[in-house]
């Protein structure tokens, strides 16, 4: 169990680096754009990223876990998730109880760590 919790901490979702090489890409291909521009298509492509990587989710949902990673990136405010992160805004979207339906979960959880459950 502690491996695995020790894999959520280190399968990276989302580097720091990808993001700085994201804007910088994004400088050079499209140096006239206005900051907001920049920010906007920065945006999109880390939303492109996370829809990648949360595709066993159905879509209602990765639109939600979506936004709470965001808002997750904002606060530690290093640009970096983790699987971690993700378990994370799954069970505040959807507070464990009887009723809750960890499937998507654990089929996200399988995917990305190749763990069984």
């Amino acid at each position: 169990m502690s491996n695995t919790l020790k894999n959520l901490e280190t399968t990276q979702i989302l580097y720091a680096e990808n993001v700085i090489t994201l804007k910088n890409t994004i400088a050079q291909k499209y140096p006239n754009a206005s900051s907001k521009e920049r920010a906007d298509l920065l945006s999109k492509a880390i939303k492109h990223i996370l829809r990648s990587n949360l595709s066993s989710f159905d879509e209602k949902m990765q639109q939600a876990l979506i936004q709470d990673l965001l808002k997750t990136i904002v606060q530690k405010q290093s640009f970096s998730l983790n699987a971690q992160d993700v378990v994370n805004a799954y069970t505040t979207l959807n507070p464990p109880s009887i009723e809750t339906n960890l499937s998507p979960l654990a089929a996200w959880l399988v995917k990305q760590l190749n763990i069984n459950f």
